[in-house]
Parts: structure tokens; sequence; C-alpha cells
């Protein structure tokens, strides 16, 4: 994900004219950006948690994330098209 994410920044780094401003080609990566950034937190965190605490509340946390992370992220993109388009 993270390459692929690198990759669309660099397309879209060099085929749309530079603007002063936040387009919601930019605030998408940004959020696509902090948001694998804050999986790569979770991960590490039910790793230290399944180390100390045990497999049953590391398993907790992980069921949460899977349902978390993914509609956190479609509300937030779907907030950012709409207040794009305003």
């Amino acid at each position: 994900m993270l390459v692929s994410l690198v990759a669309f920044s660099y397309t879209i780094d060099f085929s749309l004219p530079k603007v002063p401003y936040l387009t919601f080609a930019d605030t998408f990566s940004l959020t696509a950006f902090l948001y694998v950034l804050s999986v790569i937190f979770a991960v590490t965190a039910i790793h230290f948690i399944h180390r100390t605490r045990g497999a049953e509340p590391a398993e907790r946390l992980q069921a949460l994330a899977r349902r978390a992370f993914p509609a956190s992220f479609v509300a937030v993109i779907l907030i950012q098209a709409a207040v794009s388009l305003r």
C-alpha cells in the first residue's frame, strides 16, 4: 500500500499543475499516508500487547482495528470530498 501511495503521489505531482492550495488529491494522499502510519502503529501496539498481556487482548484490539480503520478511512474521504465539492 505504501509503495502505491508513493507512486500515486509522484504521478499526481508531475501531471497536475502547481497551485498554492491543497486540492482533493493532495488531501487524499495526506490522509492515506496518515492512515498507513496509524496502521503501522496499531500493528506495533498489537504485537506489544500480545507479547506482554497475551493473545486475548491483542485479538480484541485487532478485531476492533479491522473494523475501525476501513470505516473511518471511508468516512474521512467522503467528508473531504463533500468539503472540496462545495
